[in-house]
């Protein structure tokens, strides 16, 4: 299933019927920065991952997650 999920997925980006993906809370996962990646490669180098983490007041974004632009206040 998961990988029928993800070919769906990239036939969004082929189609050019998305812009961009958001993934909530990636740190349920058993390795997000592994499927990041991966999913990196599936859409394209120029596409938008958008990631949604809420966090504690004492606890930092993973620094393991690959991220560019705005980390919090």
């Amino acid at each position: 299933m998961f990988d029928a999920t993800h070919v769906e997925v990239k036939r969004w980006f082929s189609e050019s019927l998305v812009d961009g993906l958001r993934i909530d809370h990636p740190d349920g996962l058993s390795n997000p920065a592994g499927y990041l990646a991966w999913l990196r490669e599936i859409v394209g180098p120029h596409e938008w991952i958008v990631i949604e983490k809420i966090l504690a007041v004492d606890e930092p974004l993973e620094t393991s997650l690959p991220r560019r632009g705005y980390d919090g206040l």
